[in-house]
């Protein structure tokens, strides 16, 4: 999952900030300001020579800023979903095995 920052007139990509999704906490990649709740600061991610840069983003409406921080909050359920699902699929996976073993 990438946060993509591109030319609002061109559609060009100006930088792309890929967020974890291997348990590192979401704030390795995006860190919220701690004195506004509408700025924030990306790691932005070269893909070819894989170089980081931190930037500010800021946004001019509060209630842009509030969507932005509601999508890194339905990323952040989608991966805790995610590992429950393995951590079932596992076990359940681990009680087949057994059963299957003592026949």
């Amino acid at each position: 999952m990438l946060v993509r920052l591109s030319d609002q007139e061109s559609a060009e990509l100006f930088a792309e900030c890929p967020l974890p999704d291997d348990g590192t906490p979401l704030t390795t990649a995006v860190e919220p300001v701690v004195d506004s709740s509408r700025y924030f600061v990306l790691r932005v991610v070269d893909k070819e020579t894989t170089k980081h840069a931190f930037i500010g983003l800021g946004f001019r409406e509060r209630t842009d800023a509030s969507g932005f921080t509601t999508g890194l909050d339905e990323y952040r359920k989608y991966l805790l979903r995610k590992k429950e699902a393995e951590a079932m699929k596992a076990e359940h996976e681990a009680q087949e095995n057994g059963e299957e073993a003592g026949h």
